[in-house]
């Protein structure tokens, strides 16, 4: 009848349409996996990593740790990000990453403090800050035999060339 025929016509169109969302997100997480491989391939030198937007940044720093084994989750997007942009996870660790990508002035000890009290209000196993250039003396001191790793540039640019030799 009638009705029974509205509705069955209405929930073939809704599996359709759950069928259609499905293959669309397929195809928008293939694109954004090839673009951050591209971009992260395409780094010739830590100058070329300083070129990137802050937003581009992030993501390079997210792909290196996805091509270590982590999975990544992206929580910056430019807005207040709750100290900490990237959340890595596998098995048995939990680590939260702030990324810092300031060309001309050191990250100082107030951002490592910070992430610091994150990463025991969240309960992580440790806290990374990566930055684009240096950190201060007293942001160094600070990390000293706390669960913190200081990531500077030279060292991601080093850890970037590391990866995609292993990686290819």
């Amino acid at each position: 009848s009638g009705p029974d025929q509205f509705v069955g016509k209405l929930g073939l169109l809704l599996l359709y349409l759950a069928a259609a969302s499905g293959i669309i997100a397929a195809v928008v997480s293939a694109i954004r996996s090839r673009f951050r491989s591209s971009m992260f391939d395409s780094r010739k030198d830590l100058e070329s990593i300083r070129q990137l937007d802050w937003a581009d940044f992030e993501i390079l720093v997210g792909e290196a740790y996805r091509r270590q084994g982590y999975t990544v989750e992206e929580t910056g997007g430019g807005g207040a990000d709750g100290g900490y942009d990237l959340i890595l996870r596998r098995p048995g660790q939990f680590l939260l990453v702030q990324c810092k990508h300031w060309r001309d002035s050191q990250v100082g000890v107030k951002i490592v403090r910070e992430l610091f009290g994150v990463v025991a209000a969240e309960k992580a196993i440790g806290g990374i800050v990566v930055c684009s250039g240096t950190f201060s003396s007293d942001a160094w001191a600070f990390a000293e035999g706390k669960e913190l790793a200081l990531v500077d540039g030279k060292a991601l640019w080093e850890l970037v060339k590391d990866i995609r030799k292993d990686y290819k």
